[in-house]
């Protein structure tokens, strides 16, 4: 089987430009379309992939790869809502430098996404 053609890559950057201009130049109706944007472009990869490359085997192992990736989001969005990391204290340069710099450490100990969901219930805050 041949390489997919470079325009099939299309979809995606349509929605990596979508995600980066849209919020800005029209964020009312990117707040109101963007699941259906990112939706219909998907659709239109999967449909490339399954009738025009007739290549069902890699659309079904990326499907499992991204639902094996959303149930590692939600198991350690779940664990991460049990621990919490309380920041006392006035926000400073300082202190937010610092916090930058313990998420820097945690993300080479527990991985981006870990220290990423360990450490914005703390930032939300």
């Amino acid at each position: 089987m041949s390489p997919p053609s470079p325009w099939f890559v299309l979809p995606f950057l349509m929605l990596l430009g979508a995600m980066a201009f849209a919020p800005v130049l029209a964020a009312s109706w990117w707040e109101k379309h963007y699941p259906k944007v990112a939706l219909g472009l998907g659709a239109i990869t999967a449909g490339i992939y399954a009738f025009v490359l007739r290549d069902t085997h890699s659309l079904a192992h990326a499907a499992r790869e991204y639902f094996s990736f959303v149930a590692l989001i939600g198991s350690l969005y779940v664990v991460a809502g049990g621990i919490h990391i309380q920041a006392g204290g006035r926000s400073t340069p300082f202190s937010n430098v610092l916090f930058l710099l313990l998420g820097a450490v945690l993300a080479n100990l527990l991985g981006t996404t870990g220290a990423a969901l360990l450490l914005i219930r703390p930032w939300l805050r």
